[in-house]
């Protein structure tokens, strides 16, 4: 806590950002713009059941982990940890994909 406050009284951290404009800005994803949505679909198929439910209801669905751990009946530290375990998976699929696309 001292060092924040310390941080505080800076006159340098006082500075003011306009989180509006970077907000506006448009940002592209070449390795996802590059990956067509059945591709990637095909991808999610390859998740472990578990993994690729919760990864299903929080992402595409939009639910949040406290109702999917109700839906599942499943701790919400377990959704959060199956969601953790889905998104590093897919990246290495993804990756994967790639590099046998090349």
């Amino acid at each position: 806590h001292t060092a924040i406050d310390h941080l505080r009284r800076q006159n340098a951290y006082r500075k003011t950002l306009d989180y509006n404009a970077e907000a506006d800005q448009e940002v592209e994803n070449d390795s996802l713009s590059k990956l067509e949505s059945e591709d990637l679909f095909r991808l999610i198929q390859q998740l472990p059941p578990a993994t690729r439910s919760v990864f299903s209801l929080y992402v595409l669905d939009g639910y949040k982990h406290r109702e999917i751990a109700e839906i599942l009946g499943i701790d919400e530290g377990t959704s959060k940890w199956y969601l953790f375990c889905a998104r590093k998976e897919l990246q290495q699929l993804v990756k994967k994909y790639y590099q046998t696309r090349r």
